[in-house]
């Protein structure tokens, strides 16, 4: 019997799907749950408040708005939150199984386990202000009373400002 023309792509198409869940499962991709939701109410957040300056790049022009930073003092569990009023622009999370950044106007959300990548500078500003080593292309320095300035040297994106 001579097999019909589309039939043999089908073939090769459901091995190829196959071969794709083979590799997913042996290389062991794992993905982490979304971050629970904050309640900054609760006592065991030290929340600290601000207003910050971001530059997005070296020829992008400032963002003014305000900063809200906390950290959970049992859970090792940090949070950001930049806010031009009255909306979100970006929210982030670290914790000790992974990351999560989400960029709200854009419906943009990141996360994955382990340490944050180099590229966000929010969560590297969350890193500096717990005095964590920061990847080597940041610049981080702060002065009296709570001011401070993150500089990614290889992009030229700045945060800049001060907390309560």
């Amino acid at each position: 019997m001579k097999e019909h023309p589309l039939i043999k792509p089908a073939l090769s198409i459901r091995n190829l799907l196959f071969l794709s869940l083979v590799i997913t499962l042996l290389t062991g991709c794992r993905t982490i749950p979304s971050f629970s939701q904050v309640q900054l109410s609760d006592p065991d957040w030290l929340v600290r408040r601000g207003q910050v300056v971001w530059k997005p790049s070296s020829v992008s022009q400032d963002i003014a708005g305000e900063l809200l930073v906390a950290r959970h003092s049992i859970q090792n569990r940090s949070f950001i939150q930049f806010t031009k009023n009255p909306f979100p622009i970006v929210v982030g999370q670290i914790d000790s199984n992974g990351w999560e950044i989400q960029f709200v106007p854009e419906n943009r959300t990141a996360r994955a386990p382990g340490s944050p990548p180099a590229r966000i500078s929010w969560l590297a500003l969350l890193q500096a202000l717990e005095k964590k080593n920061l990847p080597p292309e940041y610049r981080f320095s702060s002065s009296p009373p709570n001011r401070w300035k993150l500089v990614n040297q290889r992009t030229g994106e700045s945060l800049e400002g001060y907390l309560e």
